[in-house]
């Protein structure tokens, strides 16, 4: 499977990555990063890659935590 073909998976199975997570809210990778150290948004660690729930992306953004 490539690469692409993974990513696209990930993010129908209802998981994003950080950098996925970032496009879509408009927020940096960093800040997305220190979202989750802070436990504002829900991640999930597989292998090296954090993968964050789409729905957790969504309260986000919902709650107005995109400054």
């Amino acid at each position: 499977m490539s690469k692409i073909n993974q990513r696209t998976s990930v993010v129908d199975d209802g998981m994003m990555s950080v950098e996925d997570a970032a496009e879509f809210t408009g927020l940096s990778r960093s800040e997305i990063g220190r979202r989750i150290k802070s436990g504002v948004l829900r991640a999930s660690k597989i292998g090296r890659r954090g993968l964050i729930p789409r729905k957790a992306v969504v309260e986000m953004l919902e709650k107005g935590m995109t400054t």
